[in-house]
């Protein structure tokens, strides 16, 4: 057995998903941990993830009812955080709010989490927002970017993991997983299905095996046009 074999091996959405991408590139950013410099989108979907999270944690969202409450209270913390301009996710997110407050009543998730790392697992994740609803939970990841009007594989898979985080430590059942497209104003939701979780248990167990055998192989696809690793350590399929 190696090294990692014998360490306790903590996966993440983002490591199953890299190592099942390239095994090459899993060593570089995770084991080497060659760093990779971050594209300007993923700035900005950064920056706007930091909004999103603490402003559930400002007290005036207790009294916000309207649209111009919530964008209020969203471009103060904008600007705490550098964001400035870049209106429209903003305008989004402030009717997205709005529109909880005149249908359920809240805006505010049961569970605003952030990080949960579950160590007998091996696992962890940053869980955006965790709803509730007749049955059961309601887990909701933001995204910018590109909108889907359907959940892809990869999302999930990365559902998936932050249900099993969820579950396995506040209980119950995730009854529904969703994504919210903070520059188009769009809540995608479908029922969070056994089969989901199963697949992403299976597949995080693949990926341990396969790193604790110290199988980092490369496999070449379309994808290896955009894996800044294989520019800058000239990958020959760069």
């Amino acid at each position: 057995m190696t090294t990692l074999g014998r360490c306790l091996l903590v996966l993440s959405k983002s490591k199953i998903s890299t190592y099942e991408q390239c095994g090459w590139k899993y060593k570089k950013q995770y084991i080497d941990k060659i760093p990779s410099p971050p594209t300007a989108a993923m700035e900005r979907g950064t920056n706007i993830h930091k909004v999103l999270e603490v402003i559930y944690k400002d007290p005036r969202i207790l009294k916000a009812e309207k649209e111009e409450d919530f964008l209020k209270i969203i471009e103060d913390h904008s600007e705490n955080k550098n964001i400035t301009g870049d209106a429209v996710w903003k305008n989004h997110f402030a009717k997205f709010n709005a529109e909880l407050i005149e249908n359920t009543g809240t805006c505010i998730p049961k569970i605003i989490e952030g990080y949960i790392k579950d160590p007998k697992m091996g696992l962890n994740g940053i869980v955006d927002r965790v709803d509730s609803c007749d049955s059961g939970w309601v887990v909701i990841d933001y995204k910018t970017g590109n909108y889907k009007k359907t959940l892809d594989d990869v999302n999930k898979l990365e559902l998936a993991v932050y249900s099993i985080l969820v579950m396995r430590k506040h209980g119950g059942k995730v009854a529904y997983i969703g994504i919210y497209y903070a520059d188009k104003g769009k809540l995608v939701v479908e029922e969070c299905k056994q089969e989901y979780v199963e697949n992403a248990l299976g597949r995080m167990e693949a990926v341990k095996i396969g790193i604790q055998q110290g199988n980092f192989s490369k496999k070449p696809s379309w994808k290896c046009r955009f894996c800044s690793y294989a520019k800058s350590m000239h990958c020959e399929y760069g």
